[in-house]
């Protein structure tokens, strides 16, 4: 095996590799010399030397001012990576055990929540936008029955589904029953991949929550909500279909 590929694997640099190499072929040596033989600058040389130190493959004497590296015995070397591999062995044996403990743990930590506040047209086109690139449908209510007019659209050239549960007024149904390749209404709450959106279109904010747990359960409210719509026939209004 490549000599180079065994000492990266144990830990080594490239340039440590470079720099320990050159010194095993010059022997006792400068750093510009060892610098020369590695290819590498001077400067460069001095922070490897120190790093080789540190791993206990290389010694320094210093005669005069003059610092000389030299490296350690081979045999001195083999022994170290045998201890390591062996460390790097027990180390894998504890982390094995302590395996289903850290999977626990990992299940008791509570669902972290992303929440970004957006404001302004730009804001809300962001927003928009997000909910372009949905992978599933979009659930929404619609409160406020309002169109998008005066207010800033997305568009897109492929068609988005979505379900929306909107207030029965004249402006929802004229909207509703003219899918659009663009939002039609303005929702008021949009659930989607694992988030909530609650949106002020007369005060252009947006809130986005991130999190799955929360989006999971209002997306079987939805789901509910929309099973048993009819029973509230004129009151609600519902919309399955492209955006």
């Amino acid at each position: 095996m490549d000599i180079n590929k065994v000492l990266e694997k144990y830990g080594f640099s490239s340039k440590e590799v470079d720099v320990y190499l050159a010194i095993l072929e010059l022997g006792p040596s400068i750093v510009s010399s060892i610098a020369k033989k590695a290819g590498i600058k001077r400067s460069t040389t001095y922070v490897v030397l120190d790093s080789l130190i540190e791993k206990e493959v290389l010694s320094v004497t210093d005669r005069n001012g003059i610092k000389t590296y030299s490296p350690i015995d081979p045999d001195a070397l083999v022994n170290q990576l045998e201890e390591k591999a062996v460390e790097f062995t027990e180390m894998a044996k504890v982390a094995k055990k302590l395996l289903p403990e850290i999977v626990k743990k990992q299940k008791e930590r509570e669902p972290e929540s992303n929440i970004r506040l957006y404001e302004g047209e730009d804001g809300m086109k962001s927003v928009y936008e997000d909910a372009l690139a949905s992978l599933e449908t979009i659930r929404a209510y619609s409160a406020s029955g309002e169109s998008l007019e005066g207010k800033p659209l997305f568009t897109s050239r492929k068609k988005h589904k979505i379900k929306t549960i909107s207030l029965d007024t004249s402006e929802a149904r004229e909207m509703m029953a003219s899918p659009q390749e663009s939002y039609g209404f303005l929702p008021n709450i949009s659930i989607y991949d694992g988030k909530v959106v609650f949106m002020s279109p007369g005060d252009n904010k947006a809130v986005v929550i991130e999190n799955i747990e929360l989006a999971e359960a209002l997306k079987k409210a939805f789901d509910l909500s929309w099973k048993n719509a009819k029973k509230f026939e004129g009151k609600t209004r519902l919309a399955n279909g492209m955006a």
